[in-house]
């Protein structure tokens, strides 16, 4: 039945044919980058921190051009990237998971060091940065200088900084400058200038930039035409609330497939994972940051919740900080080592794991949208999980942590 006000059917029509423009162009430019090659996506996950992203920039920190006596990157990236000054480059060295240090710059002659910590959407440990400066205190280093790189360079956290001074840095504004000045300086080096110009090609699509200039001109032009850009702002408007709507979709998918796989897990709690918890995260109000579907496992014998979270990427695990129940922390971190990659370890989840496939309902890329809002994309996200979350809860019966119900 037609809208009785005509102002609003009129602008529904209108809003069907902009999308529909813009959805034309759309299926263009997919077909075009159906053909692109991405050596990187190839190899690994595009958000895999340490095998991907902290390697290939460490590479690059490292790599020394013909004749150099010492690493023209590694020179510009402390003089405009983290700023950090009196290193003698002929002595400084770079290591990777030193210490579980992300990237660890130092120079023992002078006794500098830089921490490089880098997030693609792991979220901080508790004390972490803390951690990593005290170690290299204790190894004698005077002048440490902790730089924390993530897409959009946002602080640490206070309970990983514990008050140190540490200098934010972002892909987007400070590390992608610094690549393309890497890849000028390999002009006569076409492998390496090829492989950073497909870095930048994979990082800026995670920053959700990688639109075709022709793209973004003619979806310009299509806003500034008639009153376009005002029902995309009324688009946007409700955009949050259909986002939250999916979330919901993709918890209510894990609770099926946990039913289906009949693992004997009690009922979830209703408040944690409502439309309105979701809603409220969704809107980044200050009090939910984060929203959770949760099971009470102590029926099965440990009193712990098995949870799945966004905060605001997505992860599944049983949380527990170390210092609240060391026992009970060391006996799931035991499960952990048994079940290996991809699960993790930490001290607030001795056993956790993210999503295989990222979503950040929060703040969404265009392929984490495709996945929340697919019903067979969400529906095969969510058997994943639980595949996972059944060899967890396996362990957890084997080692004698909980008492799964016997099948009648």
């Amino acid at each position: 039945m037609s809208d009785p006000n005509p102002v609003n059917e009129k602008n529904y029509l209108l809003t069907q044919q902009l999308l529909a423009q813009a959805g034309t162009w759309n299926k263009l430019l997919q077909a075009n980058r159906d053909q692109e090659f991405n050596v990187f996506s190839v190899l690994r996950a595009d958000h895999d921190e340490v095998n991907l992203h902290s390697a290939f920039i460490a590479s690059l920190l490292d790599f020394r051009y013909c004749n150099e006596t010492h690493s023209s990157n590694l020179e510009d990236f402390l003089d405009a990237v983290v700023v950090a000054r009196n290193f003698s480059l002929a002595e400084t060295r770079i290591d990777r998971e030193f210490h579980n240090i992300d990237i660890l710059i130092r120079d023992k002659s002078s006794k500098r060091a830089v921490v490089l910590e880098n997030k693609i959407w792991a979220e901080d440990q508790p004390c972490q940065l803390y951690r990593y400066f005290k170690t290299l205190k204790e190894q004698g280093y005077k002048c440490i200088h902790l730089v924390y790189l993530t897409l959009d360079g946002r602080e640490p956290s206070e309970e990983s900084a514990k008050g140190l001074d540490v200098c934010s840095i972002s892909y987007g504004d400070n590390l992608i400058p610094w690549l393309q000045r890497c890849q000028q300086r390999a002009h006569s080096l076409p492998e390496l200038r090829e492989s950073i110009s497909q870095y930048v090609k994979l990082v800026n699509k995670l920053l959700g930039r990688d639109m075709e200039n022709s793209y973004k001109d003619q979806l310009k032009e299509l806003l500034h035409a008639n009153d376009n850009l005002l029902l995309v702002h009324d688009l946007n408007a409700i955009s949050k609330a259909v986002i939250s709507d999916l979330l919901g979709s993709l918890f209510d998918d894990i609770d099926r497939e946990l039913r289906h796989q009949g693992l004997g897990l009690p009922d979830k709690h209703a408040d944690s994972s409502s439309s309105a918890a979701i809603g409220s995260f969704i809107e980044k109000q200050p009090s939910f940051g984060s929203v959770s579907l949760e099971y009470d496992l102590e029926s099965l014998g440990l009193d712990r919740h098995l949870t799945f979270a966004c905060d605001p990427w997505l992860w599944f695990g049983i949380p527990l900080l170390k210092s609240d129940d060391p026992a009970t922390w060391e006996q799931i971190r035991e499960v952990w080592k048994s079940l290996g990659p991809p699960w993790k370890s930490s001290e607030w989840t001795p056993c956790f794991s993210y999503s295989p496939e990222p979503v950040n309902p929060r703040d969404p890329t265009r392929d984490q949208l495709k996945t929340l809002h697919s019903r067979d994309n969400r529906s095969l996200l969510a058997e994943q999980i639980v595949s996972q979350v059944k060899h967890l809860i396996d362990s957890l019966s084997e080692k004698g942590l909980i008492e799964l119900p016997k099948e009648s």
